[in-house]
């Protein structure tokens, strides 16, 4: 080890690194031991992958289709105030709909059932922060759902 580190601080590659046939090279040493070390900066790539959603039943990286808002009537007062919703179905369609804002949970939860009927038990929720909607006498003024996107999920 000694006369392979003298070999090294003289300048020369150690005689057992050497292979035969190869020119000599020279070795130059740096003393850096008095100096912080800092690290190189990284390369800062943006994500290039696929997204997936978690938790949905269908797997399938196609947009889900949209279902139009008269696939279950609400009858809407066009001279009181209104609010308008986007509404995601357990098998992932979107209903864009428009209620007023007397409306109540339930009402929206009638909707939601005559657009896809079955009889399903399902629950409705807000997604951040998701809030499950249980009180179905609250109007949708009160509930705060003015351009909230509402989630159904079977139970």
């Amino acid at each position: 080890n000694k006369a392979f580190l003298e070999e090294v601080e003289q300048g020369f590659v150690p005689a057992e690194m050497e292979e035969p046939g190869t020119a000599a090279v020279s070795v130059k040493l740096v003393d850096k031991k008095n100096e912080e070390y800092v690290p190189p900066k990284r390369k800062v790539q943006a994500f290039a992958g696929e997204g997936m959603r978690l938790g949905g039943p269908n797997a399938s990286t196609s947009p889900a289709p949209v279902v139009a808002s008269n696939a279950a009537p609400v009858q809407v007062d066009d001279s009181a105030p209104q609010i308008r919703l986007q509404i995601r179905l357990h098998d992932g369609t979107r209903m864009p709909a428009r209620f007023n804002e007397t409306h109540t949970v339930g009402d929206l939860r009638v909707f939601v059932a005559q657009a896809r009927p079955g009889g399903a038990v399902f629950d409705l929720s807000t997604t951040f922060p998701r809030k499950v909607l249980n009180d179905d006498s609250l109007t949708l003024k009160d509930a705060q759902l003015s351009g909230a996107v509402i989630v159904q999920t079977l139970r």
